[in-house]
């Protein structure tokens, strides 16, 4: 995601319009490198893509006019016809114990606990039920049994990679507060800046010394070589993107960290983004300014000019309380919105934003919109349908995690939407730590799946024998 200093977080998919009529999409291997501590270190991003719905979902005139209207997001059947008996118990007792804030709270240490006390071995027998409910496998292979599966109820993958690493954050927050307190014009020059030297740099393989040429940012030398350092990295990954045609979408993160991130996925649009999105960026609804930072950013990708393309993930966002302490350890305007209802309206918001960016240019434009609310889907694809947008098209699609959300996502692909669900990939000692941080993350996402886990009691008991 982000230099030497920030986690490297970001979703990969095969964007949509390569897929039809071709069934179940091979995977795609690409080597990639991290771009944290200054080491290039090789990873296998595995890219899978499940069948084109315009080949399992006849009658697609007829589920267009009325398919957010026949939307329904409360049958336990449609949702889990693809799972077993056994995928389903173990779902319901994963969900539960994810909505135990004390498990969660203490999940980091219990793992490391764990190791110590049990092995790895032993260990991974205890967690292999929350490694499995949530990750799709550690090879091609793995990932491809799971995209056929999904692909079964017209859903495919949209694959997280496990390239995270945190050492730190003192330098994103000195780029973000370089680049926040420019002017509009000022951002533009410094996005059309390090576009530039991401070509110049990442073309050859080799940096530069002249940290001089970051002059719009007024960094010190030490923060503008790191910079520097990192864009062959990134222009290795959005080349290999586009390369083998995989939207890259970018995640946010704490308000602090953001304003950088954004930078270098805005100079990676102005490079890749010719004009179609395959670099996506990440806007946060629980923000009180999501709305306003997103369309700062595609204020910024007009500027720029070329038309260069412009592709968003909208996000509720997962750091409420820790900005919210952030803040008032720092003695700073709380940057969180004040009520559930008030980031709704920001959600809401940010989609509209989007979809009529959509429907004035189709070519340049993409979001997905990513959330487990189903009155959010349901706005979303109502709004989709009155714009009159192509469901298909591949430039408006919904996501949702994997192991989550089955409720929704299925019906949804049923009813002709592009589905994709987001899934980590890598080995059990790399994910589960990923994973205790996602939950910690998004404890109110899982602490609110109380209908799903109703659902699946509902299932589990037609499945009994007395039932029928």
């Amino acid at each position: 995601m982000l230099v030497t200093s920030c986690r490297l977080a970001f979703s990969l998919l095969r964007r949509l319009p390569s897929l039809r009529g071709v069934g179940v999409y091979g995977v795609g291997v690409c080597n990639l490198g991290t771009v944290a501590g200054g080491k290039y270190q090789q990873a296998h991003v595995s890219v899978t893509a499940s069948a084109d719905p315009s080949t399992t979902h006849p009658g697609q005139d007829e589920v267009k006019k009325s398919a957010a209207l026949q939307l329904n997001f409360g049958n336990h059947k449609t949702a889990f016809k693809h799972k077993t008996t056994r995928e389903l118990l173990r779902g319901l007792v994963v969900l539960h114990s994810c909505a135990v804030d004390t498990l969660v709270n203490h999940s980091h240490k219990l793992l490391s606990l764990g190791e110590r006390l049990l092995g790895e071995r032993l260990l991974g027998y205890m967690v292999a039920p929350f490694y499995n409910q949530f990750v799709a496998g550690d090879s091609g292979q793995e990932l491809g049994v799971v995209s056929q599966r999904l692909a079964s109820v017209g859903v495919r993958l949209m694959v997280a990679p496990m390239l995270e690493t945190d050492v730190g954050e003192g330098h994103d927050a000195r780029v973000s507060t370089a680049y926040q307190s420019l002017s509009m014009a000022e951002r533009v020059e410094a996005v059309r800046v390090v576009a530039a030297l991401l070509v110049e740099v990442g073309s050859d393989g080799h940096t530069t010394t002249s940290s001089h040429l970051l002059h719009p940012l007024q960094l010190k030398e030490s923060d503008a070589l790191e910079l520097i350092d990192s864009l062959p990295r990134l222009y290795k990954l959005g080349a290999q993107c586009v390369l083998q045609d995989v939207v890259l979408a970018v995640d946010a993160e704490y308000t602090y960290t953001n304003p950088a991130i954004n930078l270098l996925s805005l100079a990676m649009m102005k490079v890749f983004n010719n004009p179609t999105p395959i670099i996506w960026n990440t806007y946060q609804g629980y923000l009180k300014a999501g709305r306003e930072n997103l369309e700062h950013d595609l204020g910024v990708v007009r500027a720029l000019g070329g038309n260069v393309g412009f592709g968003a993930k909208l996000v509720r966002g997962a750091y409420l309380e820790r900005e919210r302490s952030l803040a008032q350890e720092k003695g700073y305007p709380d940057p969180v919105n004040n009520t559930y209802e008030d980031t709704a309206a920001v959600y809401t918001s940010m989609v509209e934003v989007m979809l009529q960016e959509v429907a004035a240019e189709a070519e340049s434009r993409a979001v997905v919109v990513a959330t487990h609310n189903e009155a959010s889907v349901k706005h979303a694809a109502g709004r989709l349908e009155q714009l009159r947008l192509d469901p298909q098209a591949g430039n408006v699609v919904f996501g949702q995690v994997y192991g989550m959300a089955e409720n929704i996502s299925v019906p949804l692909a049923a009813s002709g939407f592009l589905v994709f669900k987001s899934v980590p990939s890598g080995s059990m000692s790399e994910v589960m730590p990923y994973l205790s941080r996602r939950a910690n993350e998004n404890r109110a996402v899982l602490r609110g799946a109380r209908r799903e886990r109703q659902l699946l009691t509902r299932e589990l008991l037609s499945r009994l024998p007395f039932s029928r």
